[in-house]
């Protein structure tokens, strides 16, 4: 998989994490850091972000309202050390859950497996030949977007997102949102390594080979939730 035009962003980063930029530029990615609130909360509400990384305090309000603003990112947070409970609390807003402190190369590599495990829908498209604005709204509609949300962050009109729902269900024979979105999931359960399965090989290596790393169970399930 190519990484360029990927777009990553990291959250409340401080002159330490100026490693992992230049690391992430490195790979391919577009990658910038933000620490001033209204502007990490305008970007991460559209849908021109691919992965979002936190760093610091969960807990901390800032953070959790960055957190909450995010609809189509792919969300990693980096924290120091956290009780269990503190852990689980955090698996329903995260994809990856890495302790603190992460080497530049860890992250670039947290950044490609959460991107690869989260790529059935790439791959969906590319079986159906979507365009990248019909593979947009199906991304955006994963998120939990509804017409009228789809189409502000695609910057067009609700009759446009209606074309575009109209052209897929065209292409993939679906006569609904709901079929696109089983066709998909039996595409994905189709390519998982075993049975039951949603995770990729290299999401699993990832996550035995770094200690404390955290997968959430919705990283792999987002198509069916």
């Amino acid at each position: 998989m190519t990484w360029g035009g990927r777009s990553v962003v990291i959250c409340n980063a401080g002159p330490e994490e100026a490693d992992w930029l230049r690391a992430l530029l490195s790979t391919g990615f577009h990658a910038r850091a933000i620490s001033i609130e209204n502007e990490a909360l305008g970007l991460l509400a559209g849908p021109s972000i691919d992965v979002a990384v936190f760093v610091g305090d969960p807990a901390d309000s800032w953070q959790a309202a960055l957190r909450g603003s995010v609809r189509s990112a792919l969300r990693i947070l980096v924290t120091p050390a956290l009780s269990a409970r503190a852990m689980l609390a955090l698996t329903d807003e995260a994809d990856l859950i890495l302790p603190a402190p992460v080497e530049p190369e860890m992250l670039v590599t947290a950044v490609q497996v959460v991107l690869t495990a989260a790529d059935y829908v790439g791959r969906f498209a590319s079986t159906y030949r979507m365009s990248p604005r019909e593979t947009s709204l199906v991304r955006l509609a994963l998120a939990g977007m509804n017409n009228d949300e789809a189409a502000a962050a695609m910057g067009c009109t609700r009759a446009t997102v209606s074309s575009f729902w109209n052209r897929i269900f065209r292409k993939t024979g679906a006569t609904g949102q709901r079929d696109v979105f089983i066709l998909l999931l039996k595409q994905q359960r189709g390519q998982s390594p075993t049975a039951g399965s949603r995770a990729t090989p290299k999401a699993v290596d990832f996550a035995t080979s770094h200690t404390g790393a955290i997968f959430p169970e919705r990283s792999f399930r987002r198509a069916g939730s």
